[in-house]
């Protein structure tokens, strides 16, 4: 792993992994002990920014921007990148215009947001967390789950905070970095209890810690009730079983007593709400009737971290145009909200793409679009909780890639869950690709459909297809960076494969195709096999689905093809009349002005050709049409192409 060294004097560094983004290097300065114990001993808000440091010089006035790539950086004469911490107390003022934007309040998208940092170092969007809080205090043992950057930990912050406030003592631990062993595992626990009350119990004290009549836990806990969360609790599914035995155990044995546990609540992905089931304790490794419930948590007591609303969004912002004296189009937000579907950590990835990639300070919606189709996607997919998820997609199982491309062809209809969740479906919902809705009135944990949870997911995935999907077709020999969309068609139409699985609608029934009515495939499965094939094909090619071309949501061209600057508009309709397709066709054509391309094509699929003399509907100025003709299985197939007329 190479390193980057950053520099908070001229004789102190701190020696960070290379990450992606310089806004994670940001992160893990600014919770550094070094830096801690240099600029904020007693935990003050500061503002951090980053200049280059080169042969012994930075140029304070030089602010390197947060979503700087790192591989991008200069280096020093030794090869390594070297850079230099600028911070500031002050708020910056809007007149001042060396300092303008020099430490503005940003984005958070790694982490959580501590007290400090509130609407200081971070936007903080304060949320109600009554509901949750109503739950410990009724003594509840609650299993807390949601994916990456969520908002989970920033959840628990303040809800710890408010626990304080109410004179409880809430204990923070996270089984992260525990060594799964059952010596070891309690030392570090009890420790973790000693931290939180300066107390000084011992792994022996474990099963009397909370007990009221214990000499110390009257000392240390001073008659207030503790609430324990556990994060990262997922670890303790895949533990031995003697620590699995134990810890569960003894989390069962604190609940029923009066004592000064009120409530435990573990934090993890979707995957702790099957404690029991998955890496079940074996029965007779325990002396216990095969029936007991080993888990002290009902799957009732459950909760989910909520994404963001629509006016929640807004409310974000809202902050942000306040902080920064500038103007958002609603539309932008808006759009926003429709590509993260709320998602915490996706949406502020977007806030930062507004104040970074948009210079102006009014961020209008045509500015929106185009940093969407240029450089967006390729953010995500550096976004580090986005990098996490596309690694998962190396499972090995065939079962599990088969599953999630079904998921991939339905978006963005959900598919629905017949009687239990399936493996691939837990899996792929608990690490964070799948939203999925509860059974109405159950109460147990019953999945009635998934769905992937955004566009811009479902965006990163196709962008992986490769991994996800062992199509086999011809290399492209890339000699330039020009379209040939006539070419592309007829390679790849022969490799569309037809599976049971897709969607459909009735066939018009008109010259020698299928009869009317017959179920033949809808735009949805031309598109994800176009799509598909396309980047196996062409990997440099950026591919950009369902883009939008106007601030109306329905004015999408159904694929963006862009290579080096270059861009391509592909408009598909699949067994319509011909009067549709030239419908598309002029549709096509205002698409194309809309997105700055250089061409834009209408791809006619069908099944049914007409005879020969029917007149097709042909090119006009910079739209071209090719109409395939195809048999059921793509054995046979017919490709008659009009370029774009001048």
């Amino acid at each position: 792993m190479n390193f980057v060294f950053v520099y908070i004097d001229k004789n102190t560094s701190i020696v960070v992994p290379e990450f992606p983004y310089l806004g994670q290097v940001e992160d893990f300065v600014y919770s550094h002990h070094k830096f801690i114990s240099h600029f904020r001993p007693n935990n003050e808000s500061i503002r951090l920014k980053l200049v280059s440091y080169v042969d012994g010089k930075y140029d304070k006035n030089q602010i390197l921007p947060s979503e700087k790539e790192i591989k991008d950086l200069d280096k020093d004469i030794d090869g390594k990148t070297r850079l230099f911490t600028i911070v500031s107390t002050a708020v910056p003022t809007i007149t001042d215009t060396q300092l303008q934007g020099f430490f503005p309040t940003r984005f958070s998208t790694n982490g959580a947001i501590g007290i400090h940092e509130r609407n200081t170092k971070y936007f903080y969007l304060e949320r109600d967390n009554t509901s949750f809080r109503d739950k410990i205090l009724q003594g509840d043992y609650i299993l807390f789950h949601g994916t990456r950057s969520s908002g989970k930990t920033t959840k628990v912050i303040d809800i710890m905070e408010k626990l304080t406030q109410q004179n409880y003592i809430p204990v923070y631990t996270s089984l992260e970095h525990y060594t799964l062993n059952s010596e070891d595992f309690w030392k570090r626990f009890v420790r973790e209890i000693n931290r939180c009350i300066n107390g000084t119990f011992t792994s022996d004290d474990v099963p009397y810690i909370f007990d009221k009549q214990n000499v110390l836990a009257k000392k240390f806990f001073l008659g207030k009730k503790v609430v324990l969360f556990i994060d990262e609790f997922d670890r303790i599914l895949a533990a031995p079983e003697e620590v699995k035995i134990g810890f569960l155990g003894q989390l069962r044995s604190w609940k029923p007593f009066d004592s000064y546990l009120k409530s435990v609540v573990a934090i993890g992905p979707f995957d702790i709400l099957f404690i029991d089931k998955i890496h079940p304790i074996q029965p007779h490794s325990i002396n216990a009737p095969k029936s007991r419930k080993y888990s002290p948590f009902n799957v009732i007591d459950q909760i989910a971290t909520n994404d963001f609303t629509l006016e929640e969004v807004k409310k974000l912002f809202k902050l942000y145009q306040d902080d920064h004296a500038c103007t958002v189009d609603p539309k932008i937000v808006e759009n926003i909200f429709d590509l993260t579907n709320g998602h915490a950590g996706l949406v502020n990835l977007c806030g930062r793409a507004v104040d970074e990639g948009m210079n102006h300070f009014d961020k209008n919606f045509s500015d929106w679009s185009e940093l969407v189709s240029s450089s967006l996607i390729q953010q995500v997919l550096g976004y580090s909780t986005v990098t996490r998820i596309m690694s998962d997609l190396e499972i090995d199982s065939p079962q599990y890639k088969e599953r999630l491309l079904e998921h991939i062809r339905s978006f963005p209809k959900p598919l629905i869950v017949d009687t239990k969740l399936g493996d691939a479906d837990r899996y792929w919902i608990s690490i964070g690709i799948l939203n999925y809705q509860l059974k109405a009135g159950s109460e147990l944990v019953i999945i009635s459909q998934c769905a992937i949870k955004s566009q811009l997911l479902y965006y990163c995935l196709l962008a992986n297809i490769r991994t996800i999907c062992n199509r086999k077709v011809p290399p492209k020999s890339r000699k330039n960076t020009e379209f040939d969309i006539i070419q592309m068609v007829e390679t790849l139409t022969p490799f569309f494969t037809l599976n049971g699985n897709l969607s459909t609608k009735n066939y018009r029934g008109f010259g020698t195709g299928p009869k009317k009515d017959t179920l033949v495939p809808s735009e949805a499965f031309y598109h994800f096999e176009l799509v598909t094939l396309i980047k196996i094909w062409d990997p440099p090619m950026h591919i950009f689905p369902n883009a939008r071309t106007s601030s109306t949501k329905t004015d999408r061209a159904d694929i963006l093809l862009e290579i080096v600057g270059k861009k391509c508009i592909l408009e598909i309709v699949a067994h319509s009349t011909l009067n549709q397709v030239s419908e598309h066709i002029n549709r096509c054509s205002e698409y194309k002005k809309a997105a700055g391309a250089l061409e834009a094509w209408v791809l006619h699929y069908t099944m049914g050709k007409e005879n020969e003399t029917v007149k097709y509907p042909t090119s006009i100025s910079g739209v071209g049409v090719i109409h395939i003709w195809h048999n059921a299985d793509f054995s046979e197939y017919q490709c008659f192409a009009y370029p774009p007329k001048p």
